[in-house]
């Protein structure tokens, strides 16, 4: 009996040792800076590796690379795999490749990955790049990663600021999102803004509501990747709304009438108007953004912050990612409260005419 339980102990305690074994799946993408499929991928990999310890990716640009390091390493690979097509994105998982890119592959990149964690195999890509040795051993510190943000001012090197820093650049920086802005300048063009209660419960559903979808994707809890084909739609849908409103503001100018809103309008229409507003404008602020939210998640796990730590963090990002919208919410409450522009009354209609065909044009080129 001693014996059959002894052979059952053995047993059990060697299944995690395998597991643990192949636990580490290396990723290696060759690509151009100037390549947007490339782009696309290392802001999938780069989404991958904040939800997954395990993965480790390694990235050659080939196009400024001054010492010819990454070429010799690119065209390394294409023989010791024996591949014929010299493209970029490569993107080299255990020893299989994919060449290009694209949000249809991923579920291929994904189940490679799985493979490769739950299969021994020799790292025979990671050996010749001498990103690790015979027995797996790393030879490159794969947590030594630098992250910059390129900003009006040049690149900002953030890898050996403070975490409170890092939120506060951030989170500055990311409050100047385009997205965000038109979506403020649509609800304060369409709603009537003299009711100072509603004006204030329409704003922070707003931009409540922006930081939540923004918020979930910080959090991975949607993978912003996943909707990359469906910028399009989303730029559809505004642009739509956008020369909707137009149209009807150029009708009434022409007509010479006033558009007459109650300030005692139920408060269910435009807040059925923010929610959907500001989950179409998040949506193209993440998808277009998306790299940022993975470096901040990145610079919070390099710091070992969880928990409630994680959040309190998470939530004075959000604070200063907000700014912008609060200044221009205030100056706009400022200049009604003015009356600076009842001068141009009768031009009211014309001038939003104008601002939704410009909020279209700048939707559609951006």
């Amino acid at each position: 009996m001693k014996i059959k339980y002894l052979i059952i102990s053995i047993i059990f305690l060697l299944i995690p040792v395998n597991i643990l074994a192949n636990e580490n799946v290396n990723i290696y993408v060759f690509h151009n800076y100037n390549c947007s499929y490339c782009q696309k991928a290392l802001d999938y990999f780069n989404n991958l590796i904040s939800k997954d310890s395990s993965i480790h990716l390694f990235e050659y640009e080939l196009l400024e690379d001054s010492h010819a390091y990454n070429r010799s390493n690119y065209n390394k690979v294409l023989n010791l795999l024996n591949i014929n097509k010299q493209s970029v994105p490569l993107i080299i998982i255990g020893n299989d490749y994919i060449i290009g890119f694209s949000p249809s592959i991923q579920e291929e990149i994904e189940n490679k990955i799985i493979y490769y964690k739950e299969n021994n195999y020799q790292d025979i890509v990671g050996i010749n790049l001498e990103v690790i040795d015979e027995k797996g051993n790393y030879l490159t510190n794969t947590s030594n990663k630098d992250y910059y943000i390129n900003t009006i001012f040049g690149k900002i090197n953030l890898t050996n600021n403070s975490i409170l820093a890092n939120t506060l650049i951030l989170g500055i920086i990311n409050s100047f999102n385009i997205y965000s802005i038109i979506g403020i300048i649509i609800l304060l063009l369409v709603i009537n803004i003299h009711n100072k209660r509603n004006s204030w419960i329409i704003f922070f559903s707003y931009i409540g509501w922006f930081s939540f979808i923004y918020y979930i994707n910080i959090l991975s809890w949607f993978n912003a990747n996943d909707y990359l084909d469906r910028i399009f739609l989303l730029k559809t849908l505004i642009i739509s709304f956008c020369i909707i409103l137009a149209g009807i503001n150029l009708y009434y100018y022409i007509k010479k009438k006033k558009i007459n809103i109650s300030n005692n309008i139920s408060l269910f229409f435009p807040i059925t108007m923010v929610i959907i507003l500001s989950t179409i404008t998040s949506l193209l602020f993440v998808l277009k953004n998306n790299n940022n939210s993975i470096m901040y998640v990145e610079l919070l796990n390099k710091n070992n912050l969880i928990g409630n730590s994680f959040m309190r963090y998470l939530i004075f990002y959000l604070s200063f990612f907000n700014i912008t919208n609060i200044i221009i919410f205030l100056i706009t409450k400022f200049i009604s409260n003015k009356n600076i522009f009842i001068k141009l009354e009768k031009y009211t209609t014309l001038i939003k005419f104008i601002i939704f065909i410009l909020i279209s044009i700048i939707i559609l080129i951006i």
